[in-house]
Formats: C-alpha cells, structure tokens, sequence
C-alpha cells in the first residue's frame, strides 16, 4: 500500500482535515495509487536535516531511514 509523510504548510491543519482530504483525492485514483497511510512529518524536509538534496529533491533513502518505523507501525 501507499503511504504518505506529510509536512503541513499551516500548523493549524489537523490530521483529521488532511484525512478527509486524502479520502476525497483517493476516489479519484486507481486502486494501486490510493494512500492508505497517513504520518505527519516530524519536521519540513531540508538540506540541514539531510532529507533534501542541494536542489530541493527529496532523499526517498534518508526519509525511509527516518520514518520507517512510523511506516510499519501504521
């Protein structure tokens, strides 16, 4: 299944409020490309947290090795 970390852009989005969203989204998609888990990020990925490249691309390595816990727990 898919998974999402998602940094909010407002620290007043709840995870409730990106849930609904996602399940708005998801009805649009094909069955393989629905998220069914939801994380909030712990923090904005950036180069100074080793998440980010130098031309602002994620590391998928590095945000694995973060969150892989919260992923299998999910």
């Amino acid at each position: 299944y898919n998974s999402a970390i998602i940094v909010p852009t407002k620290a007043e989005i709840s995870l409730p409020q990106i849930e609904n969203e996602f399940e708005k989204i998801n009805k649009t998609l094909p069955d393989y490309a629905i998220v069914k888990n939801i994380i909030l990020a712990d923090e904005p990925f950036t180069q100074k947290n080793g998440l980010l490249t130098g031309n602002g691309r994620i590391k998928r390595q590095k945000i694995w090795e973060k969150y892989q816990e919260k992923i299998r727990n999910s």
